[in-house]
């Protein structure tokens, strides 16, 4: 295996250690799975540090859009997903 892809390995498995380890943060209640009221508590936390508000109605909405199995949890493949998918944005958006 060429050394390039050893590293790429080696980043990928970086990243779903640093996916999990924000999940588990979140996940207070140690469930495996991401509720409404932790959700909430992250997001109001975060927005917080900006002097923004975030309404419910919102962070319920964004919920929904991360909860592709209706569960109403975000699981970890749910939010891996969705944090993948940040990434990738952020990454095309820095090379312009």
């Amino acid at each position: 295996m060429s050394q390039v892809c050893k590293e790429m390995l080696e980043e990928e498995k970086h990243l779903e250690e640093e996916i999990k380890e924000l999940f588990d943060k979140i996940d207070t209640d140690h469930s495996k799975e991401i509720d409404r009221k932790e959700f909430r508590a992250f997001a109001q936390k975060l927005y917080g540090k900006s002097g923004k508000k975030i309404s419910n109605e919102t962070i319920d909405k964004f919920i929904k859009g991360l909860d592709k199995d209706k569960s109403g949890t975000i699981s970890l493949e749910e939010f891996r997903e969705y944090a993948i998918k940040v990434l990738h944005f952020l990454s095309k958006d820095g090379k312009k």
